[in-house]
This record gives structure tokens, sequence and C-alpha cells, in this order.
């Protein structure tokens, strides 16, 4: 429903089911070499058949889009910005008419982006925004700095609040933050956090403060520049996936992980290095994760999954 535009690579898709409305964030954030640029926002109002062009053409790299569904002209972008050179059109943009104008809500400095945006399920004026400074170069990446770090807004972006070590983060410069919402429990917030020593941290109280709950690398996740989703199960807030070369679980709130695939796919087919990860809203035992390889679906919790062979598409 998109090759027709004037880019193909894609770092965020956001749908509106009541309104049919589709936005698309263009290019990755997954900071590799052979990362990607995107030229900004598109959106459809029906279903994908057309596509309007929105601007934010510099952004480059969007990780995510939010939308409050109520009110669909209202949307939320973390734009990551130029992946090899300083510039300012990156942070966290709000559109509050369809598209047609942008307002940037939160910025630190020309080295930093958005890297994650997530959305209170139960209250949209809600957000927690992950911004990262970071540069690459052909033959080096600089993951962190001044930039980066947490922040939490309650009024949809008018005023944001950072969030530091005074609440339980870690000291010092942080690197790439990513950030998962309990659906069921609002109240529990998980944050992946790269740091002098990268550990994953929960809040029991919405964001306000923080403790780390492990920090063990073979678990949590590797690579964390590369990797730093996460993600709870829509009814069990104790049960949080982390993707990264393979996918690990947790059952008890993120203290421990067990290895749900393996790293090269040997004992169920799926092949590595995992990128994006989807739980249905009401059974979560009905999951989808894109990985190097395509799209594999599971409907009884990971136990097995279907490799889905009719789409000629590669690294999600």
């Amino acid at each position: 429903v998109f090759d027709s535009e004037a880019i193909l690579t894609i770092g965020a898709i956001a749908v509106n089911w009541k309104s049919n409305i589709i936005w698309i964030g263009t290019g990755e954030v997954n900071s590799s070499r052979s990362s990607y640029a995107g030229i900004g926002v598109y959106k459809s109002s029906n279903g994908g058949k057309s596509w309007d062009y929105l601007g934010l053409p510099e952004s480059h790299h969007i990780g995510k889009i939010v939308i409050d569904e109520k009110e669909p002209n209202t949307a939320w972008v973390a734009a990551l910005g130029h992946l090899y050179s300083p510039n300012k059109e990156r942070g966290v943009y709000k559109t509050t008419d369809g598209g047609k104008t942008w307002s940037k809500i939160l910025y630190t400095n020309q080295k930093s982006g958005a890297a994650d945006l997530v959305m209170d399920p139960k209250n949209p004026n809600k957000l927690i925004a992950a911004m990262w400074e970071h540069k690459r170069d052909p033959w080096f990446f600089n993951s962190g700095g001044e930039g980066s770090g947490l922040y939490s807004t309650y009024d949809g972006g008018e005023t944001w609040k950072k969030i530091s070590s005074e609440n339980g983060l870690p000291e010092g410069n942080l690197g790439r933050i990513g950030v998962a919402i309990a659906p069921s429990k609002p109240n529990i917030v998980y944050a992946l956090v790269e740091a002098k020593k990268n550990a994953l941290y929960k809040s029991i109280d919405g964001g306000d403060s923080w403790k780390m709950v492990s920090d063990n690398i073979d678990e949590i996740g590797n690579r964390q520049f590369y990797y730093a989703d996460i993600y709870v199960d829509s009814q069990n807030e104790n049960r949080l996936f982390s993707i990264f070369t393979y996918v690990n679980v947790s059952e008890d709130g993120g203290k421990s992980f067990e290895q749900l695939m393996p790293a090269y796919g040997v004992d169920n087919g799926i092949h590595p290095d995992h990128h994006a990860w989807w739980i249905h809203p009401t059974n979560g035992n009905f999951m989808i994760d894109g990985n190097d390889g395509g799209m594999n679906i599971t409907k009884d919790g990971g136990a097995s999954w279907r490799f889905i062979g009719n789409l000629p598409v590669a690294q999600f």
C-alpha cells in the first residue's frame, strides 16, 4: 500500500481504527551504518488507498508515532533527526490539525532526538519520552550525552519534567532508552536504560520514581544503541519481553528472564535479530514478531510460531 511514494524505509506506524486513519513515520531509529533516512510523515485517511505528505523532511529517522484515538487530528511524533550530523528538526512534535502544522514540544540540543515515546492508555495527555544524544561516523558510533534523558508530561506536551537520578535513574550521561507502559496497569512502567552500566528499571507510580530491577546484560538485551525495545503483556503487567538478537521473556516484572527465541533460530527456525513486536490487546498469547528474516505469528504465547511466507519482505 506504500510502493508508489517517494520513500520506502518505515520507522513507525500508528492506526486510528475508529476513523481509518494511518500515520506513517519514515526512517528507522536503529542507528547502524545501513539505516536509511526517511523524509518525514505521511498520512492516509482511507485505509492506505492514498497518502498525503505532512512534512518534517529533516527528521530523517522517526521511531514512534502516538495518537489520541478520540481526537483523530491529534498526534505526537518522536523524531530522532540526522544520523551523521547535528540538526534542529529533531525531538517530539505535536499536531492538532491532522498534520497541517507541527509544534516542536520537546527538544534538548542539536545532537539529541526522541528515540521512544509512550502514552498512558487511560490518559492521552500523559506521555513519557526518551531523548537520545548520539552521533554516528562511518568508523565509530557515540551513544550518550547531556541531551539524553527521560521526560514526562501530564498536559499533552505543553510542559515536561525531566526524570533524573533523583528519581532513581542512573547517574551520569545516559544513552538510548526504551520505554514500555503496562496496558492493564499503567502505573507500571519499564525503562531499558543505556548508561555506564546498562540496566532495566521499573516504576510502580507511573514513572515518577524508579528502581533498578536487573543489570544482567545477557538477559535484558545486548547492543543497547541498536536494540532498545521492550513490551509488556496486555493482561499481565509482570510479563515483559525484551527483543534484540534473540527474544527474552520475564514473568516476574523484569527481575529474571528466560530465552523465548534462541539467537540463531536453531530450535524453532525463526530468523534472529528482532526489531518489531505486537501483542494482541485482549489476548496476550497472540503475538507477532518482525525480524531480519520476515514475520512470524504465535497464538500460544510463543510455544510455536508460523512464518508468513507470502510477504516478500525482510528486516522489519
